[in-house]
């Protein structure tokens, strides 16, 4: 397995280059050929052979899991995620109802920076059909995490009772233990920006419908000091089990982001520095006020000199997503072998 394991790593850096000039102009695609090629391994029984790693470097101190959007509906077999050397796995955005999104082409790659510009706008197949690939794939070797949003078209009562909808369609599934509430999503003009009073009504809603599944909250990296404090104290508030910071920035710079498009957040490399920064000023917050809050770090996070820059007595994990786009399969076990 080694050997088809590391030769197929070799594989994926001859054809990275090939792949991209061939959806330079719908970089979405590009997704989509691995999404096909993991579920043909999975079919196959081959998912094992191709992708994993050596037991002995695993690092359980610390969670690794796929940030969202990269197994959006749950279309990736979770052995697949856990042959990556993933032990939790993230599902969604998932919104309520099926959901198209903004037209494509609405992604944008910035390969020389290992950055990508999104304006996906939430496109989901909704809570039932994700549910449904859910159990296809049977008990999950993993722990899973739903990470929602509502239906981009509902507002304001209605937006509650979608996202109490997916807290339904989703909560008795095993394996899932936890939901991230997506209040952070810049593509999205209903979510872009949670106000602290509207926030309290929703949380008021959802919290005590979740049981005793954990919620945690996704966190803009444009995030101001002030809202950074009403969030803090409303997540005490409700029990908040955390923070998954941060999602993508509106804040572009030249150095990563060479030509800047009219909309999207930005990912990768472009938002590593906006996403730790955010996650400190949370962690001040939380640690002047004594709250239990954790934090999940999430943004840029490529090599293990990132990965330890963003490790505090705070942190429970982290997440990835696009610099698994350019690093390959073999990222998640190379992290973990120097860590360990």
């Amino acid at each position: 397995m080694y050997i088809i394991r590391k030769s197929f790593e070799a594989l994926y850096e001859r054809l990275k280059p090939v792949i991209f000039a061939a959806t330079v102009k719908d970089p979405e695609k590009a997704h989509e050929i691995f999404v096909m090629f993991c579920r043909a391994l999975y079919k196959t029984k081959l998912d094992k052979a191709f992708f994993d790693y050596p037991k002995n470097v695993e690092f359980k101190k610390f969670e690794f899991s796929n940030a969202a959007g990269f197994n959006k509906n749950a279309e990736i077999p979770f052995s697949i995620l856990y042959y990556l050397g993933f032990n939790r796995a993230v599902i969604g955005t998932v919104t309520g109802e099926p959901y198209a999104g903004e037209p494509r082409p609405r992604c944008q790659r910035y390969a020389a920076s290992q950055s990508i510009v999104n304006r996906m706008g939430l496109p989901s197949k909704g809570a039932l059909k994700i549910a449904e690939n859910i159990l296809r794939y049977g008990t999950s070797p993993l722990p899973l995490t739903v990470n929602f949003a509502a239906t981009p078209t509902k507002k304001g009562e209605q937006a509650v009772e979608d996202l109490l909808y997916t807290i339904r369609i989703m909560k008795n599934i095993k394996k899932v233990d936890r939901f991230e509430l997506n209040i952070s999503c810049p593509n999205i003009s209903s979510a872009a920006e949670y106000e602290i009073e509207a926030l309290d009504e929703i949380l008021n809603s959802i919290c005590d419908k979740l049981k005793d599944k954990k919620l945690f909250l996704k966190i803009s990296p444009d995030t101001d000091k002030e809202y950074a404090s009403g969030l803090v104290s409303i997540a005490y508030k409700y029990k908040i089990a955390g923070f998954v910071i941060a999602n993508t920035t509106k804040r572009y710079i030249k150095k990563y982001i060479s030509r800047f498009p009219s909309a999207g957040g930005a990912s990768g490399r472009a938002v590593y520095r906006y996403s730790t920064d955010t996650q400190r000023l949370f962690e001040k917050i939380i640690e002047e006020n004594n709250f239990p809050q954790k934090i999940i770090a999430c943004g840029g996070i490529d090599s293990v000199k990132k990965a330890k820059e963003r490790l505090s007595p705070k942190t429970l994990g982290i997440q990835i997503y696009t610099p698994f786009i350019f690093g390959g399969p073999k990222l998640i076990r190379s992290i973990k072998t120097e860590m360990s």
